[in-house]
């Protein structure tokens, strides 16, 4: 057995990051029947795989992760203050997030200062009973830029797509891309959140107020059981450019069938149900800052 897969074989919850970035694309890569019988069973209680602190040219493709649906704590995948890197071709089914990008806590984040960033997920399915198939945050404190996420499907879960923060985590969420997400049994299908997650101490900082901004998501279909999203953010600094098109959801009625939005403002384009007044396409946002041009490659370009 290779040394990563003694690390897994432990139920370590954050491998060092150094030695990854040694390891990583000799041996993460490894057959899906491996990975699968290091995390099968073995009664993980934390992340299965996280990565922490200046994570680099990471691919991790061919992986499945397995975990209770009813236990805590159980997030998949987390690359935190982590750079260039790819997931692809992987299966998740565990209690929390399927994939959550962070980039560190409130004042000890804004203090480190490493951002995550050029980030692409493709092809992830799964599903979570107790969280969100993908989700930014709410540890955001190092800002979170560059991400493009396609073609993820997600079933039987609370939430499909959660992007969240807080005031006191300071710092960005800027240039996201989201497309192509199929929803199955899903409880609210969108939530961006400006007023989410816990803070370590009482000495963050009240007036740092995050910027979120230039996110969009599009062709996402399949149905909710709670309602099609919730958009809220910050009084203070309200989200700006959250730009949904081709969405189409099959919700309840009444209530379920509404969006539920504030401090926002936004595009929206062929989406059923209608999205809430503040992101209808009356407003004139500009094109170019709905749809975002991210930098860099891809997994095919970046990763080959």
């Amino acid at each position: 057995m290779g040394e990563v897969e003694n690390f897994l074989a432990k139920g370590i919850s954050a491998l060092s990051m150094e030695r990854v970035s040694q390891m990583l694309l000799l041996q993460v890569r490894m057959e899906l029947s491996t990975v699968k019988a290091l995390f099968g069973g073995n009664g993980l209680e934390r992340a299965c795989l996280t990565s922490q602190g200046h994570t680099w040219n990471m691919l991790i493709q061919f992986v499945t992760i397995l975990a209770p649906q009813g236990s805590p704590d159980t997030d998949g995948i987390d690359p935190d203050s982590s750079s260039d890197l790819c997931i692809q071709d992987c299966y998740i089914s565990n209690g929390d997030d399927m994939i959550a990008i962070k980039s560190g806590w409130d004042e000890y984040g804004i203090a480190y200062g490493v951002p995550s960033s050029n980030i692409y997920i493709h092809r992830v399915t799964g599903q979570t009973k107790l969280a969100s198939g993908f989700a930014i945050g709410s540890e955001t404190s190092g800002g979170v830029s560059n991400i493009q996420v396609r073609d993820l499907k997600v079933v039987n879960s609370k939430t499909g797509i959660s992007i969240r923060t807080n005031v006191g985590r300071g710092a960005y969420i800027h240039n996201i891309s989201i497309e192509n997400v199929e929803l199955v049994n899903v409880g609210t299908a969108i939530s961006l959140l400006g007023s989410s997650g816990e803070h370590p101490d009482a000495n963050y900082n009240a007036e740092a107020a995050p910027d979120v901004g230039s996110i969009s998501i599009q062709n996402v279909y399949g149905n909710t059981l709670d309602r099609p999203g919730r958009i809220e953010g910050i009084p203070e600094n309200p989200f700006k450019h959250i730009c949904f098109s081709d969405i189409n959801l099959q919700t309840g009625s009444g209530l379920l069938s509404t969006w539920k939005c504030s401090f926002v403002e936004g595009f929206s384009a062929q989406v059923s149900p209608q999205a809430c007044p503040q992101m209808l396409n009356d407003n004139q946002v500009e094109a170019s800052k709905c749809f975002p041009a991210l930098i860099g490659g891809s997994c095919q370009t970046s990763f080959s």
